[in-house]
């Protein structure tokens, strides 16, 4: 499977995941100027290589931010253990931080990491 694949497959499970489409109002890959609070944005990807002697493969690191304008943590938190209980069996929570956004004080921020293997 592609980083392509698995990262088509991990926006699926969290787009399609009821519990979490009925608390959010959108996932994004670029949220509009105007997106509504809250929501999530699929980031950064990096991928870097897990070569072995008899094996081929790559460690996979996918970021997903929580933009959230509720007055504290609460909300983040909520949204991070759906988002847990959304992932699919083959992506590994590496945490979450939450941040407040210095540039824009009305917003928290969530920043989660989401961790894979692929092996070729």
């Amino acid at each position: 499977m592609s980083m392509f694949s698995r990262h088509a497959e991990l926006y699926a499970a969290l787009k399609n995941d009821a519990a979490l489409s009925a608390v959010i109002t959108g996932i994004y890959d670029m949220p509009p100027d105007n997106a509504a609070s809250p929501y999530m944005q699929v980031g950064d990807t990096q991928e870097v290589s897990d070569d072995l002697l008899n094996n081929t493969g790559a460690e996979i690191t996918t970021t997903l931010h929580i933009w959230s304008r509720y007055a504290g943590r609460k909300e983040i938190l909520q949204i991070n253990n759906l988002i847990f209980a959304a992932l699919p069996e083959w992506a590994l929570y590496d945490g979450i931080e939450i941040i407040r956004d210095s540039a824009e004080p009305d917003w928290w921020h969530g920043v989660i990491d989401i961790r894979y293997y692929e092996y070729r």
